[in-house]
C-alpha cells in the first residue's frame, strides 16, 4: 500500500506539473479509491483466492485424467444452484447495512462491507447461473449467454439486473416455473 501511495503522489505530482486537473481533486479520488481497497481487501483475497483454485483444477485435471485416474465430472455452470440460506443471509446484511452504520475504518464496517461484497458476487454468480440455464431451455446459442456475461462486465449496470435475476432465481424458484411452463 505503501508503494501504490508513493506511485500515486508521484504521478499525481507529474499531471500537476503538466497542468492536468487539481492535485487536490485527484488526492480525494484516490483516497476514497485507496480507503475501498483497503476495505474491500479480505473480500477480495478470498475472491482471487477461488478463481486460483478454479484455474489450477482446470489445468490439473486434464493432467490428472491422462494418468487414468477417475475424476468426478463436474455439473455444467447453468445447474449451479446456492443454497437458499444465501439469499437470506444477503437479505440480514442488507438490513444491518441500512440499520446499522458502523464508522468509517472500524472492523463493524469492514466486516459488513466484505461481507455485503461477497454475498453480492454470489448473487450476480447465481444470476449468470440463470441466464446460462434460461438460454439453455430457450435453446440459444452458446454465444448469447457469454455475450450477456461480457456486455455486463463493460455495462456494470447491467449487473444490478443480473443480481436481481439471481435473488428471484433463488427465492421464487424461476427455474422451476419455466421447467413447468415448458413442459
Amino acid at each position: 500500500m505503501t508503494t501504490f501511495q508513493d506511485s500515486f503522489q508521484q504521478s499525481a505530482k507529474i499531471l500537476e506539473g503538466l497542468g492536468q486537473g487539481s492535485s487536490e481533486q485527484l488526492m480525494e479520488q484516490y483516497n476514497a479509491f485507496l480507503d475501498t481497497i483497503t476495505t474491500l481487501l479480505p473480500s477480495l483475497l478470498v475472491i482471487s483466492s477461488f478463481v486460483v483454485v478454479w484455474i489450477l483444477l482446470a489445468i490439473n485435471l486434464p493432467i490428472v485424467k491422462r494418468f487414468k485416474i477417475d475424476v468426478p465430472k463436474w455439473n455444467a455452470f447453468r445447474e449451479l444452484k446456492l443454497p437458499k440460506s444465501i439469499l437470506w443471509y444477503y437479505l440480514i446484511t442488507i438490513i444491518l447495512a441500512i440499520i446499522w452504520r458502523p464508522e468509517q475504518g472500524t472492523y463493524g464496517n469492514m466486516a459488513l462491507v466484505n461481507l455485503n461484497f461477497i454475498l453480492q458476487m454470489l448473487m450476480v454468480l447465481q444470476g449468470y447461473s440463470f441466464v446460462f440455464f434460461f438460454s439453455h431451455e430457450k435453446r440459444w446459442t452458446k454465444a448469447i449467454p457469454i455475450l450477456i456475461v461480457i456486455f455486463t462486465f463493460f455495462l456494470f449496470p447491467l449487473q444490478y439486473i443480473i443480481r436481481i435475476l439471481g435473488i428471484m432465481d433463488l427465492g421464487f424458484i424461476l427455474r422451476q416455473f419455466l421447467n413447468r411452463k415448458s413442459s
